[in-house]
């Protein structure tokens, strides 16, 4: 081995890494942002929440939030689902604002019915771009544990993200495939893995945000599934009731093509169909309710509203809690009937029956009764009562000390107004910068069989650089198609030089990343004079995620971030 030529590449790679370092930022001056670190569990209700952790079954999740701040009075917006809640939270809008109304609904402005398909598609390109990949997690449940496995990334995201959202979804769809038990054991899996992070990693620094979007309700005698006179077939029973009269139906929503016949479509439901109530428009400031027993009235005073009770008793129960018909705001409402069965429902019906896509008349099934569908006909969480909206909002860190003041809250509020300076649309300005060195361990020639790599990165997602490896020499530039938590995706293109050919030859590139906290692995595959070459690397990161030992194609080396 000749050491000095050896010497002399080590010199002139250390130099590089200076120059580099400066040109690309290696110290920064400004004071970095603060960090935001949200967990979004799904279909949790407050009660269940709070007997969980009374009972010690989530002690990780108590443990580290003992010294935050925890909101049981946490109301999600009905009717109540992920496709619901998720997309107004970060704009603040209420369930009056957003055009979204459900996984179907027939879009008034553009006149025409917005497909099940349609709205997957637009819920799964709403989600964080490395976070996408959660709701595949969720289906089967049992692969929740790629979930657990991205939380063990949340330090190198952190590092590179002023925001980082984990989304647990599987505890929702175990809850509606298997029943409580499996929905339960889907929340004590997540407890574990956030307990594991909270060993690994110091997060006294992170403002972290733990939520449920809505909660589940759950047949009252345990079982797993649902008495079949306790499932309500809308979508089946009620075209055959209406006829021509219906231009389309998904609950809670009732198209029809004459708006003006919604008081005799109302009254033929309630008197029909196992309903809590069939709502409908008297005129823009009424809302008229028709329930098995009687009838109700909402009416509204700018943002307050009332509810007054007409005829029969009161099927909310709001009278035993000192109301008496005045019009309330939203907040007030919510401070009043936190504790009851029906937790702001007055507003929560009133804000829906605002929306330009929502039904003539508007249907509400309470449990026991649940809203039979193809996929979800066991529980259920679309109804008024606190198991279906009531949920836990808990807050940890130094910028969120103003929460403990707070003990009621509209979920979709969260962002826009409890917690407003979250930067979600921020990116990082770009990509890690990266130098590698690695030699040959089976005795051959350093410089003839070593192995170097510099890669920039000018702009997030996209880098470029120049390898040396065996008498080759290669310049690229690439892009990350995809990123979840556990991998990322790079297409690019290759210009590369034989020595031995004297030739240069252009080609395509694909680079697939994976990491595991401190461990990793990168796949490159490309084709040069007509040979494919797959290239693999196991690495292994330092804690500051500074540098990374690498094995791979007979070399041991090392690299180093920046």
């Amino acid at each position: 081995m000749n050491w000095t030529k050896l010497r002399q590449l080590v010199t002139a790679l250390a130099t590089v890494i200076i120059v580099v370092a400066s040109l690309f930022g290696y110290v920064e001056a400004e004071t970095p942002p603060a960090k935001y670190l949200i967990f979004h569990v799904d279909a949790i209700s407050t009660d269940l929440f709070a007997e969980q952790r009374e009972a010690g079954n989530i002690p990780n999740i108590d443990a580290f939030f003992s010294d935050g701040t925890t909101v049981l009075g946490g109301l999600s917006l009905w009717p109540g689902g992920t496709e619901m809640i998720y997309p107004r939270m970060k704009p603040g809008l209420s369930n009056a604002d957003h055009p979204f109304l459900g996984w179907q609904f027939y879009d008034v402005e553009e006149d025409r019915w917005v497909s099940n398909w349609e709205m997957m598609l637009k819920m799964w390109f709403g989600f964080p771009r490395r976070s996408i990949m959660s709701a595949l997690y969720a289906h089967p449940p049992f692969l929740d544990f790629l979930a657990g496995m991205s939380m063990q990334n949340i330090p190198a995201l952190l590092q590179q993200y002023d925001v980082v959202e984990l989304l647990w979804f599987s505890s929702d769809h175990a809850g509606h495939v298997s029943g409580l038990e499996a929905q339960l054991a889907s929340l004590y899996r997540f407890d574990h893995y956030f307990g594991q992070l909270t060993e690994n990693m110091d997060l006294s620094t992170i403002n972290v945000i733990l939520y449920s979007d809505h909660g589940m309700t759950f047949p009252h005698d345990g079982s797993k599934i649902t008495d079949p006179r306790y499932l309500i077939p809308v979508i089946k029973v009620i075209p055959k009731i209406l006829g021509e009269e219906l231009r389309g139906v998904y609950y809670p929503n009732v198209y029809l093509h004459d708006p003006a016949t919604a008081p005799q479509v109302a009254q033929k439901l309630i008197e029909n169909v196992d309903l809590d109530w069939a709502l409908y428009r008297l005129d823009e400031h009424t809302l008229l309710g028709l329930h098995p027993e009687g009838t109700a009235l909402w009416h509204s005073q700018g943002d307050r509203v009332a509810y007054i009770v007409q005829e029969g008793p009161d099927p909310f129960g709001y009278d035993q809690l000192g109301y008496k018909g005045e019009h309330l705001t939203r907040d007030e409402w919510l401070a009043l009937t936190v504790d009851s069965r029906y937790p702001g429902a007055v507003p929560n019906v009133w804000g829906l029956s605002r929306n330009v896509n929502s039904g003539d008349v508007l249907l509400v099934i309470n449990p026991p009764n649940v809203v039979y569908t193809l996929f979800t006909n066991t529980q259920n969480h679309k109804g008024l009562a606190r198991t279906d909206l009531l949920v836990p909002i808990l807050f940890r860190g130094p910028d969120l000390g103003h929460m403990a003041e707070v003990e009621t809250m509209w979920l979709h509020e969260l962002y826009n107004r409890y917690v407003p300076d979250i930067p979600f649309d921020q990116v990082p300005k770009r990509d890690k910068n990266h130098l590698d060195l690695r030699i040959p361990f089976d005795g051959k020639s350093l410089l003839q069989d070593g192995f170097a790599e510099l890669r920039l990165s000018p702009l997030y997602r996209v880098n470029f650089g120049s390898r040396w490896q065996s008498r080759q020499f290669d310049v690229f530039a690439q892009y990350d198609l995809f990123s979840s938590f556990l991998t990322r995706w790079w297409l690019g293109l290759s210009l590369r030089y034989s020595s031995n050919e004297n030739t240069w030859n252009f080609s395509p590139h694909l680079e697939a990343q994976w990491q595991y906290g401190q461990w990793g692995a990168d796949f490159r595959l490309d084709h040069f004079e007509g040979q494919w070459d797959f290239e693999p690397t196991l690495r292994y990161f330092t804690s500051d995620y500074a540098w990374s030992v690498e094995l791979g194609a007979w070399r041991i080396g090392l690299r180093h971030y920046w």
